[in-house]
């Protein structure tokens, strides 16, 4: 049996596998699903991410102010600018953002005026190309790898040819390198974040400088051949030749700008043009959305399946990136220290742990066990780092959640002795097996609440936390192999 179980899932891959070679699935990706949002009212609160499975950023055209939330929305019709981004959410915003934004004609670098009109009938925007032809005739096109992108600037015959960096909100520096055709320089803005966090980034360009200088985004002063600045909001313009088409690599890192340098020949050096880039980013998408064949329906129920599967397969970012020696490693906002191992970010656990994090499991188990571990160490550096957890969350952790895990394995016993069968959880809970969940629950809600205020919803949500952990416990049996060593054995 166990071989015969065996040979079929191998077959299942097999298949999967060939099938995602066969597909062009991207096609039906359109990454603006719910992006007809704002403020008041949301219908998904997404942006166009241009991004790799779960990389460590996206890139996004940005139609919104710097610093808000809303930095893509469809009824808008102007774009300011083609940012990296790590945004999980409107409400919590984003942070390590740039942008470049090109300009024809006169040079303006103040981000209202520079604003360019276009129409959605000149955009593509699929994971792994984003394309616009905005109303000036400047057309940009973008590819991401994991750490990085690939742009592409065609500028209009006759026009003079620009290129705007802005460093965003908070603390920036750009060094122009003219001799090397390169940007080098870091951002810092983020709300969370210790205060020596930076992105560092870098950014080559194929075709030579004509002219150049910095400028800062508070009064949008410029300082002609200046070539390196640091402060709040500086930025940087480049002018090329008139009419020029120019092919732009960025890489990113926090950790240094010499890992930086290494990311960018590790993950673009390879490719020679643009369209090897896109190509290779297709490659990627095409294999992912192919793990789930579907059959029958129409087109635009295809479109509906994949746009929604690609938002499933972007968060939690990569927070972590590769040495010299092949190695992951990260730097840890918990601590401000660099570490060993895998590091993930940007995942609201509040909405997705129900559906995500199952997901997950089944699509990747890999993965899924490295963010455990990656959990796991997070507690590990902000208790090196203060001793005792710096949030109520981490208190909460710390203290409340240990009745709580203590409770869920019990449970868990209980209901594995009754159904031999730790899936079945979900539906007992909704009976009476897990009523001493609720209790415990509620125990410690009740301790939080003393101590630290937090965890007050525990009194009014029970029947919902109930079946959270309840499906918790199921998805913990799953994913225990992944992070637990194999020489102990688990039934599942």
């Amino acid at each position: 049996m166990k071989i015969r179980s065996l040979i079929c899932a191998i077959a299942l891959i097999y298949a999967g596998n060939l099938f995602a070679q066969e597909a062009n699935l991207v096609k039906y990706v359109n990454t603006r699903q719910g992006t007809n949002t704002k403020y008041e009212f949301s219908y998904g609160n997404t942006y166009p991410a241009t991004s790799l499975p779960f990389g460590m950023n996206t890139w996004t055209a940005q139609t919104g102010k710097n610093g808000d939330g809303w930095k893509y929305q469809y009824f808008e019709h102007t774009i300011r600018g083609f940012q990296q981004s790590h945004q999980c959410s409107s409400w919590v915003n984003d942070y390590a953002v740039f942008s470049l934004m090109p300009v024809t004609g006169k040079l303006v670098v103040n981000e209202e005026e520079r604003a360019a009109s276009f129409s959605h009938d000149n955009e593509i925007a699929q994971p792994s190309y984003y394309r616009v032809k905005l109303d000036n005739n400047i057309t940009t096109e973008m590819s991401p790898t994991e750490r990085g992108a690939h742009l592409r600037f065609s500028f209009p015959k006759g026009k003079a040819s620009y290129l705007v960096l802005d460093g965003y909100t908070k603390m920036s520096e750009v060094k122009i390198i003219p001799a090397e055709r390169k940007i080098t320089g870091y951002v810092n803005n983020c709300r969370w974040a210790p205060k020596d966090f930076r992105n560092y980034f870098v950014i080559i360009f194929d075709k030579p400088f004509v002219n150049y200088g910095t400028w800062e985004n508070k009064k949008n002063t410029l300082a002609a051949k200046n070539q390196t600045t640091e402060r709040e909001g500086v930025g940087a313009y480049i002018q090329f030749k008139d009419g020029e088409t120019v092919q732009v690599k960025v890489a990113s890192s926090y950790i240094s700008p010499e890992q930086a340098e290494l990311t960018l020949n590790t993950e673009l050096g390879k490719f020679k043009s643009f369209d090897d880039t896109h190509k290779a980013a297709d490659k990627v998408w095409n294999q992912m959305l192919g793990r789930m064949a579907v059959e029958g329906g129409t087109e635009d129920q295809k479109a509906t399946f994949y746009s929604c599967m690609y938002h499933a397969n972007l968060f939690s970012h990569q927070f972590f990136e590769y040495g010299k020696d092949g190695k992951p490693y990260y730097y840890s906002p918990y601590d401000g220290k660099v570490h060993d191992g895998y590091m993930y970010t940007d995942n609201g656990f509040w909405d997705t742990f129900r559906a995500q994090f199952p997901l997950n499991t089944v699509l990747h188990p890999k993965m899924e066990g490295q963010l455990v571990q990656a959990l796991l160490d997070a507690k590990a550096d902000v208790n090196a780092s203060t001793g005792n957890g710096v949030t109520p969350l981490m208190a909460a952790s710390q203290e409340g959640y240990r009745i709580v895990v203590q409770a869920l394995l019990t449970a868990g016993a209980d209901v594995n002795a009754r159904t031999s069968d730790g899936l079945t959880a979900l539906l007992i809970a909704s009976e009476n097996g897990h009523q001493r969940v609720v209790q415990e629950l509620l125990a410690a809600g009740a301790n939080i609440n003393a101590g630290i205020g937090f965890m007050r919803f525990a009194c009014d949500f029970t029947p919902s936390l109930a079946l959270s952990f309840s499906l918790a416990w199921c998805n913990w049996q799953r994913l225990a192999p992944c992070v637990i060593p194999s020489s102990v054995e688990i039934s599942l």
